[in-house]
């Protein structure tokens, strides 16, 4: 049961003040990148700019409450990079060019499946690593 508690709750113990502000300068930081990027993903969702930074904090400190790891990273980023990814498959199909994709977690993968994405891609165009894709990216070169 030991692996089930949050991180925060055994770096609490060895916490002190010098970490606190180098906490806090990270946490300034995220912000200034992470808001941003949290109003134009609300709005491309098509909901007003507060949904983005009212989820951007609450996610926020959810996350670090319950998080696994004292250098975790969560954010809005794999919802930008699903969208970025649709964008740059579409022109390319549009030009007739193959993309081929790296490291495509399991659960962006599934909403770009359920999405029907991966069709017009081509599953075998998903790879888990880049060796993999390199591989992948060599044969529709031979062909």
């Amino acid at each position: 049961m030991n692996s089930l508690k949050p991180f925060l709750l055994t770096s609490l113990k060895n916490y002190n003040r010098s970490q606190f502000f180098k906490d806090v300068t990270a946490g300034i930081i995220v912000a200034i990148i992470t808001l941003p990027l949290s109003i134009a993903l609300a709005l491309a969702s098509g909901v007003g700019p507060e949904a983005g930074i009212f989820t951007a904090i609450v996610a926020g400190f959810i996350i670090s409450a319950l998080g696994g790891s004292c250098v975790q990273i969560a954010g809005p980023t794999a919802a930008f990079a699903t969208i970025v990814a649709g964008i740059v498959a579409e022109v390319c199909e549009a030009r007739g060019i193959t993309v081929v994709f790296s490291h495509v977690n399991e659960q962006p993968m599934k909403v770009m499946d359920k999405a029907g994405f991966t069709k017009r891609v081509g599953k075998e165009n998903f790879q888990p690593n880049i060796s993999a894709a390199l591989k992948r990216a060599e044969e529709v070169i031979a062909k």
